[in-house]
């Protein structure tokens, strides 16, 4: 016969401790730093300074602020590693592995940030950088309606620059009715464009706009900007041509002559609509999926 009694939290816990018993840690150490307080001044009444322990395990002795140091040979590999487009992460481990292990290489991928970070802005003083900051704080002592902004990348290097000078502020308030706006450059998986407009055009909506054929940026333009008209540039569509028609512009072809003649070269409708029909018939293209859209978005063209 068995016999089930009811054991308590604590009691379980006491009896796992029990056989899974903790290494002692305790060492009596006498260390002490006693203060008191009187009449508005604090007295130390007791001080005892000496260890019976290690303050800290050899392991994680280089993690101390005192213990850590950029050598000038390990910032020399550093800025190489940076040179040549090595991510500070890469750069710290291929490093790590090189002197046997974090707790070796004396300092923290923290530090190399920041010794990056304080080498740029010392840099940023010289150079195209420099030159052009140094232009931004003369326009702006000579007339404060000059606006600029900069961006930078989590690396702490410039990725885009703003400027509106007081000329351009009024050029758009008196003719500003086109805005032509570009967020393709320098885009791939991991970097995704974000272009905010506020500030400079003093929230005065333009009559036109002009992108390439992004339908999340169409489809925000239609919300946000709805009384705006929206335009394709054509430099974008003739890339996405050349990208989806390449494989009839080789061998001497004179596809894409005819096709930028239609792009760009017609005012009047009735000789566009008569080159496109020559261009589908010669080249056999009435049923490409391609070309039918970009006729259907031909008043779009810019």
């Amino acid at each position: 016969m068995f016999v089930v009694r009811k054991v308590s939290v604590k009691r379980t816990k006491e009896i796992l401790l029990t056989l899974n018993p903790r290494l002692e840690t305790r060492t009596s150490c006498q260390v002490r730093f006693g203060v008191t307080y009187v009449k508005g001044i604090y007295k130390v009444n007791e001080f005892k300074e000496e260890h019976n322990h290690p303050l800290h395990l050899p392991e994680t002795v280089h993690m101390l602020s005192s213990q850590r140091r950029i050598t000038e040979v390990q910032a020399h590999e550093i800025d190489l590693a940076d040179d040549v487009g090595l991510n500070q992460k890469s750069s710290f481990d291929l490093m790590t592995r090189q002197v046997g292990g974090r707790d070796e290489i004396g300092y923290t991928i923290l530090d190399a940030k920041n010794y990056l970070r304080s080498k740029r802005q010392r840099s940023m003083v010289y150079g195209e950088v420099g030159c052009l900051m140094r232009y931004f704080q003369d326009q702006l002592s000579k007339n404060p309606s000059f606006y600029h902004a900069n961006q930078m990348d989590m690396e702490e290097q410039i990725t885009n620059v703003f400027l509106a000078d007081a000329r351009m502020l009024i050029d758009y308030e008196y003719f500003g009715d086109v805005v032509s706006l570009d967020t393709t450059y320098c885009t791939n998986r991991d970097n995704r464009p974000l272009a905010v407009f506020s500030d400079a055009h003093k929230h005065k909506r333009p009559l036109t706009i002009f992108t390439d054929q992004d339908q999340a940026m169409r489809k925000a333009l239609h919300e946000v900007m709805p009384e705006t008209c929206h335009g394709l540039c054509t430099w974008h569509l003739m890339q996405n041509g050349i990208k989806h028609l390449g494989n009839l512009m080789k061998e001497g072809s004179w596809f894409l002559t005819d096709f930028k003649r239609c792009m760009y070269g017609f005012e009047d409708e009735t000789d566009f609509e008569e080159a496109w029909s020559n261009l589908l018939t010669h080249f056999n293209l009435q049923e490409n999926t391609w070309l039918k859209h970009m006729y259907s978005v031909k008043e779009k063209w810019a």
